[in-house]
């Protein structure tokens, strides 16, 4: 979804180097997640699920641009990729949002559906 998210023209005007660029960002982080707060959970970071991502916290964030720190990236490097995360984050945020309004409108209606078919 996230991809779609950010190459479709109309939502974003973005070019494909920040493109490639976020998605490395992204790619980085997953891997560090899944390093250095999962333990090497997963073999691949393709395996990770939503609900691996949606219980993350501040401090694994914070954990990553130590990280970035500590393997000398500039001050720049750790703008840009603090940028893309928030980017990536403020999309699930939206998306989890649209889902518990989908959840709560579709309970709705089928109470409203069982009620009325007595």
């Amino acid at each position: 979804f996230f991809f779609r998210y950010i190459t479709n023209d109309t939502v974003k005007n973005l070019s494909t180097s920040y493109i490639d660029s976020m998605l490395s960002t992204l790619k980085g982080f997953l891997e560090f997640v899944n390093d250095h707060i999962f333990d090497c959970k997963y073999e691949n970071i393709n395996e990770m699920t939503l609900n691996d991502i949606r219980f993350l916290n501040n401090s694994d964030i914070y954990g990553f641009i130590f990280y970035l720190a500590e393997n000398h990236n500039s001050i720049g490097t750790r703008i840009k990729k603090i940028e893309h995360l928030r980017t990536f984050f403020d999309f699930l945020y939206r998306f989890f949002i649209l889902l518990q309004f989908l959840q709560i409108y579709l309970q709705t209606v089928i109470s409203f559906l069982y009620y009325t078919s007595k």
